[in-house]
């Protein structure tokens, strides 16, 4: 976007300094009228380069006000059809654009008059409700003359009871196309009403069906306040758990649409409110202020109005601060009766010194959804937690999901997920005898907590613990001893094959080109070839066509290696060649399937 105006405003001023100019207004050649429609047409004036063209319009509705029609046509079009109102009397103007700005209009068209029709729509946004006893006010928005379509426009309000069957509709009309409401009296109080309003012409009523609406007659103040307003439970410092006694139906005075929960420390004018459904007098509410005194009261509203406070209450909240996430390490083990468990040991975090007042673990079975709930071991004070953990009821040959939960009050957090495969090959092998056998080298995981603050929480192991593997979260295959982060064993042993294959082959390419230039050398060495039959040929290209000549130039020349077992002087022979070997020590025989060249 930046670029594109600093290009026009660089294009702009490029075309000053040419002497550029914005265009000479455009000239309109004619106008053709139809029943909802019309077709303008207009030249370009000048010798000015014309980036595109505006229409604009005027109506017998606004004589003195410009409207854009089009605002930007293409330049290769001097003509255009116009979709037009019915029942109006229009003038339209052309306007030329180029790079340096707008032209003057072009002088107005010849009027054009479309012909009348029905009405397109019907008034948008009905509505109704009573604003006093035994009545009902039904209203709309209304529709501006450009969208009367013929002369005699009116409305005509439709209204009957909602709960009757086969109940009658009564009707108004309204002749002021400006009134936009109709107050109805004497009606049933409390009844709801369905309600249409049609817009109709003296050609006859809109084309398509009016929507119809719900309203209610005499919707008044609701009379009675909720009751016993009580604190069931705090939870955190933004939340807490409230409770409050059911308005009776009759004193609603109108649609029940529910509660409204207000909540505000200092000023009542900066309360917050919840709303709750009309059905529920139990309900969390999450819009209190942490570390502060809350006065909250709770009343019934019905569509139009509020009724009556209930009690007002005070609920202190805590401060709202989540402990810090704690840490863990789990190894495998098997028991007495040679059963593989897994042994949980937990590490509370003192990061910002608030470790949470309980602590405990969560685990279930890693399902495609997650859908399984966490189950849950027992909750531990934080200061009297002590020694591992050990989950033995798991399945064989499922991956498990284990989290450690820190907990301060109603305020949790958690750590780092770790996947825990417990696959038959992984536990130790069971022994012959009723001893405990002895556990595997441990498996320790260090996390990086998750909660409201990120820090580190480093895990200390024991003085008699030995660390085989440091693993990090992270998902795992089945190869792999836990949910670690980094490379499994199958990917370290296939990124060490892969260097080792990118070694050999470099090697292998060096070695080849280095036997190459050796062997090519020892051929310059060797001006004459004293053999008559070639007894033995060593090749190290690939296979080529026998009708295929070689030039010395290429790289994949073939080098020929003869045997010289004879001690006489005459020429060798290859294939259907043969040459006087004679020349100087630099010439070299080149063979390739059967035919030979003598390289310069």
């Amino acid at each position: 976007m930046k670029l594109l105006v600093i290009f026009s405003v660089c294009l702009s001023a490029v075309m000053c300094v040419l002497g550029a100019d914005t265009p000479t207004p455009p000239e309109i050649i004619s106008i053709e009228c139809k029943k909802r429609s019309a077709i303008l047409r207009w030249s370009a004036m000048g010798e000015a380069d014309v980036k595109e063209f505006k229409i604009q319009y005027m109506t017998n509705w606004s004589p003195n006000e410009w409207f854009d029609y089009v605002y930007k046509t293409p330049v290769v079009d001097a003509e255009l059809r116009l979709i037009l109102n019915p029942w109006a009397t229009y003038k339209f103007r052309v306007i030329s654009v180029n790079y340096v700005g707008a032209s003057n209009a072009s002088a107005p068209s010849d009027s054009c008059t479309t012909e009348e029709d029905i009405p397109h729509k019907n008034p948008d946004d009905v509505y109704g409700r009573g604003n006093g006893p035994k009545n009902l006010v039904i209203s709309w928005k209304p529709m501006p003359p450009t969208e009367h379509n013929a002369p005699g426009f009116y409305y005509r309000v439709f209204y009957r009871l909602s709960d009757e069957v086969n109940s009658e509709w009564h009707e108004r009309h309204v002749l002021d196309w400006q009134q936009h409401r109709l107050l109805i009296e004497n009606l049933p109080k409390l009844r709801p009403y369905r309600i249409k309003v049609e817009a109709h012409n003296s050609l006859g009523r809109a084309r398509v069906d009016a929507h119809e609406v719900i309203g209610f007659s005499d919707e008044d103040r609701p009379s009675d306040a909720p009751k016993d307003l009580r604190l069931i439970e705090v939870i955190d410092g933004k939340s807490a758990k409230l409770s409050w006694s059911a308005v009776p139906p009759m004193s609603l005075n109108g649609h029940f649409k529910g509660y409204k929960v207000q909540v505000w420390t200092e000023s009542y004018e900066n309360k917050s409110e919840q709303i709750v459904a009309a059905n529920i007098t139990t309900a969390l509410i999450e819009i209190f202020t942490p570390e502060s005194q809350n006065n909250v009261q709770v009343l019934a509203f019905n569509g139009a109005f509020d009724g009556p406070a209930s009690n007002q209450i005070t609920v202190d909240t805590p401060v709202d601060i989540y402990p810090d996430p704690p840490a863990f390490v789990w190894t495998r083990h098997t028991n007495r009766n040679n059963r593989g468990v897994i042994r949980i040991t937990y590490e509370p975090n003192v990061t910002h010194n608030n470790p949470g007042d309980k602590i405990y673990i969560e685990y279930r079975l890693k399902g495609i959804d997650d859908l399984d709930k966490w189950q849950n071991t027992f909750k531990e004070d934080m200061e009297e937690a002590k020694g591992p953990i050990e989950l033995g009821d798991l399945q064989f040959d499922r991956f498990y999901e284990i989290r450690v939960v820190a907990e301060s009050g109603n305020l949790r957090a958690f750590s780092n997920i770790s996947t825990i495969d417990t696959g038959v090959q992984k536990w130790p092998k069971p022994t012959t005898t009723t001893t405990e056998a002895p556990p595997p080298p441990p498996t320790y995981e260090q996390y990086i907590p998750r909660g409201p603050d990120t820090g580190h929480a480093p895990v200390k192991p024991g003085p008699n613990d030995k660390t085989d593997n440091l693993d990090r979260e992270g998902p795992q295959s089945p190869e792999a001893d836990s949910d670690g982060s980094g490379f499994s064993k199958t990917h370290w042993f296939i990124a060490f094959a892969c260097v080792v294959a990118f070694i050999c082959a470099f090697v292998g390419v060096f070695i080849f080109l280095k036997r190459r230039k050796s062997g090519a050398a020892e051929v310059n060495r060797n001006p004459r070839v004293k053999s008559d039959k070639i007894r033995t040929t060593s090749m190290t290209a690939s296979k080529t066509p026998n009708n295929y000549t070689s030039d010395p130039n290429e790289s994949n020349s073939f080098i020929v290696s003869v045997n010289d077992n004879q001690n006489n002087g005459h020429n060798g022979r290859v294939g259907h060649d043969e040459t006087d070997d004679t020349d100087d020590d630099r010439q070299h025989r080149d063979v390739y399937n059967g035919t030979t060249e003598t390289a310069h």
